[in-house]
């Protein structure tokens, strides 16, 4: 097993510079691009929930339940949107009392600007991963060139950068583990102390970022049996205590990680067992998807996401760099493998599959160093043969992937989260079989064309995401919404309290314009048009994400759904990348609006290739 040092060359510091720089552009200008996706509210307002409960002291975990995921990443988007309330507050006059500082806060975050503050830190994690990928190259896979390649990788990669530019928590998931790997890594080489402390304590965080993420301790731990194997079949059986007595330090991360965790999520201080609970609800809940045109999700639900989510030359990259570091750096290898396997088999384990290439994200920090590894290897193959057709063919190849991976990214802007590859065809392609738009993009422009043409006190009747029309609507009541958590609403699922900001069925009004939301309401079965003719509804919403089968199986408000889709047709109809993924219906006809009668479209995106 050759452990080969490459030869890549490249100016120390100022290409990584210009690497971040140009990865926190991209990701700034996707984040003041990107509508309000709906799940990004949860987080924003979980954290700063949980950032209230600090300041007023308050650890009764009625008021630690608004989300089911642990916390931590929420704690920097609650905090980085009190930033910016108390920069707007601090121009206009401190309020009296902290129910006149909600007050200011609900009215300042229905604003662009206040969606691009709540970002920050998604964009900053995502700068994260990419200065850890290029510094795994530079510093654990000696190379500074397959540093460069696997950080372009990860820049290029649409489903990274679109995730990268939301508050979701899936990109804290991702840096935490990174941090936490590199760590670990780097320290086994300098043997530091501080690095193993480190690294337990960034595993206890990435714990303490959404259920599954503490999988990468999982990895170090069992990446440690094999090292201590490996001494072991190289020193002859009586070597174990001696490589337990040369890694001491790095047994010490164990206890520290669980200790993090707990600290970090309040909710388990009064009941620890409460982590281990609601990491069994989401074994035990049965997913709910689309996929292969059916609504059974099979045990390579992950693996084909990511085959179509991907594009194609970062495919190739990562299958030509695993097979060439198995070969060359075999336990290094192994390590990736190791974090790649743990990402997946989890997750797939769980019956709750569910949200597409979301939960694997993880696994694009090691498959990207892969692919940068791969691509230094084409380049030095290349390079050691004195043929000039080899080196063009290589060089070509290298530049054809680069510029077919940065074309992925502009024909999808500034919809990279919602990429689909050639596989499928695009987002066109995959419209029939998979799940697109899945996180409510193209309901915004909806909500504002009912906001342009309902009537005074008009309702409106939503098959969408809650938190979306609660800001691009200017017509409700932005005080009376939030009031009593109408916004917000604890929940209780398979008996245990959480937020679910798309549940409630009233939805929010008691100003100008009322909105309310049909699904998953307890009376759903009971749910037919005459509750659509009692409401005095005027107009429909519908988001293509509530019409896949098996999304949201209310037996009532689906059957509702597809009356008012057979009775009217749509007087607007909403696209992105060609797919339509929201229409507005005009109810107040007795026989419905004539087919084509006002009707149109509106793009909101570029095409998927």
């Amino acid at each position: 097993m050759s452990q080969r040092r490459n030869s890549g060359r490249s100016p120390g510091a100022r290409p990584l510079a210009l690497a971040l720089a140009v990865a926190g552009l991209l990701l700034t200008v996707l984040a003041a691009h990107v509508e309000l996706l709906y799940d990004e509210l949860t987080y924003v307002v979980g954290g700063a929930t949980a950032l209230r409960n600090f300041a007023t002291l308050t650890f009764d975990p009625q008021f630690w339940s608004f989300e089911f995921h642990p916390p931590f990443m929420m704690y920097f988007y609650g905090g980085a949107f009190a930033v910016y309330v108390l920069a707007n507050v601090a121009v206009t006059g401190l309020p009296g009392s902290m129910a006149e500082l909600a007050a200011q806060a609900a009215g300042l975050l229905k604003s662009d600007a206040a969606v691009m503050a709540f970002r920050v830190p998604s964009v900053v994690a995502a700068l994260v991963v990419v200065f850890v990928a290029w510094r795994w190259g530079e510093r654990i896979l000696g190379s500074r060139r397959v540093g460069m390649f696997s950080a372009f990788l990860l820049i290029a990669l649409p489903p990274f950068t679109g995730m990268g530019s939301v508050a979701y928590l899936e990109i804290g998931m991702v840096a935490t583990q990174a941090v936490a790997a590199y760590l670990f890594m780097t320290a086994l080489r300098d043997g530091s102390w501080r690095r193993y402390f480190l690294s337990a304590v960034f595993v206890g965080f990435s714990a303490g970022t959404k259920l599954f993420s503490g999988s990468i301790g999982f990895v170090i731990a069992t990446y440690m049996l094999l090292l201590a194997w490996w001494y072991v079949r190289e020193h002859g059986r009586g070597a174990g205590m001696a490589w337990l007595s040369a890694n001491r330090k790095a047994l010490l991360w164990f206890p520290i990680s669980p200790l993090v965790l707990y600290a970090v999520w309040p909710w388990l201080w009064t009941d620890p067992t409460l982590f281990f609970k609601n990491l069994a609800v989401q074994f035990t809940i049965v997913g709910h998807g689309f996929y292969k045109g059916t609504t059974e999700l099979g045990p390579d639900y992950y693996l084909v996401y990511l085959a179509i989510c991907t594009p194609i030359p970062f495919l190739i990259a990562m299958l030509g760099g695993g097979v060439a570091l198995w070969r060359e750096r075999r336990r290094d290898f192994w390590f990736l493998a190791l974090w790649v396997a743990f990402t997946f088999g989890i997750i797939t384990l769980s019956k709750g599959k569910h949200g597409g290439y979301r939960h694997i994200m993880p696994a694009f920090v090691p498959l990207a160093v892969m692919g940068g590894y791969g691509v230094d290897r084409l380049l030095a193959w290349a390079a050691r043969r004195q043929d000039a057709l080899r080196r063009v063919v290589a060089v070509a190849a290298v530049v054809v992937g680069g510029g077919w991976l940065l074309a992925s990214n502009a024909i999808v802007f500034p919809h990279q989260k919602d990429y689909f590859n050639a596989f499928v065809g695009g987002m066109q392609g995959a419209s029939e079989d998979y799940i697109v738009a899945d996180s409510g993009v193209g309901q915004r422009e909806a909500i504002e064309y009912v906001d342009e043409v309902a009537p005074p006190g008009a309702t409106v009747w939503v098959w969408g995401t809650k938190p979306n029309a609660f800001m691009y609507s200017s017509r409700v009541n932005v005080p009376r919404s939030l009031a009593g958590s109408a916004v917000f609403t604890a929940r209780d699922k398979e008996g245990m309290p959480q937020n679910e900001s798309i549940y409630p069925l009233e939805g929010f009004g008691a100003g100008d314009l009322t909105f309310r939301f049909p699904y998953f309401d307890e009376t759903s079965r009971r749910m037919g048009f005459d509750a659509l003719q009692r409401s005095g509804a005027t107009h429909v919403v519908v988001h293509r994400l509530f019409r896949y089968p098996g999304m949201f199986p209310g037996e009532g408000h689906n059957r509702l759904r597809k009356q008012i889709e057979e009775r009217f047709d749509p007087v607007k109809t909403f696209t992105v990348d060609g797919v339509p993924v929201a229409w507005v219906y005009d109810v107040r006809g007795e026989t419905g609006v004539a087919a084509g009668d006002g009707s149109s479209a509106r793009s909101t995106g570029g095409h998927n290739g």
